[in-house]
C-alpha cells in the first residue's frame, strides 16, 4: 500500500513537470530575423525596422546591421500580425551647426513612405523562430 501511494505521488509529480515543460514550450521564445534590401542594396547600419501590431500590443523595433535584423521576446515581440516599417537614413549635405566643430550632415530618409509611415508591408509572426526577408523595390 505504501509503495503504490509513492508511485501515485511520483506519477502525479511527473505529470505536473511534463505539463509545465510543455506549457513553457508553447510560450517559448518568439523571434524574427531576416535580410532587408532597398533597390537591391543591403540596408546598412543606419537602418531601423519596426513591427507594429495590428490591433493591441506594443510596437517592437531594432537596428538593421549589415542588411540583417533580429527581434525577439526580450524586445517585446509576441506572436501576431504586424505592420512592418523600414527606415534608412543617409548623410545628406553638410550644414553649419552652432556646436563645435560647427559642421554636421543632414540625415535624409531614403526609404519611400510606402515602406514606413504609410507602410504596405505585413508580417505574420508565429510562436518560435521566424524568418522574414524584405526586398524593397524603389
Amino acid at each position: 500500500m505504501i509503495r503504490s501511494k509513492h508511485l501515485r505521488v511520483g506519477a502525479a509529480a511527473g505529470t505536473v513537470v511534463i505539463s509545465l515543460v510543455a506549457l513553457a514550450g508553447c510560450s517559448g521564445k518568439t523571434s524574427v530575423s531576416g535580410k532587408v534590401t532597398f533597390d537591391g542594396k543591403s540596408v546598412d547600419d543606419r537602418g531601423v525596422i519596426s513591427f507594429r501590431p495590428v490591433g493591441q500590443g506594443r510596437p517592437v523595433a531594432g537596428e538593421i546591421k549589415g542588411g540583417m535584423y533580429y527581434l525577439d521576446v526580450d524586445k517585446g515581440l509576441t506572436a501576431g500580425t504586424y505592420k512592418v516599417e523600414v527606415y534608412w537614413k543617409q548623410k545628406g549635405k553638410e550644414v553649419r551647426s552652432s556646436d563645435p566643430p560647427n559642421k554636421q550632415y543632414q540625415m535624409n530618409e531614403i526609404i519611400p513612405r510606402k515602406y514606413n509611415t504609410e507602410t504596405t508591408l505585413m508580417a505574420d509572426i508565429k510562436p518560435g523562430s521566424n524568418s522574414k526577408d524584405f526586398d524593397l523595390p524603389k
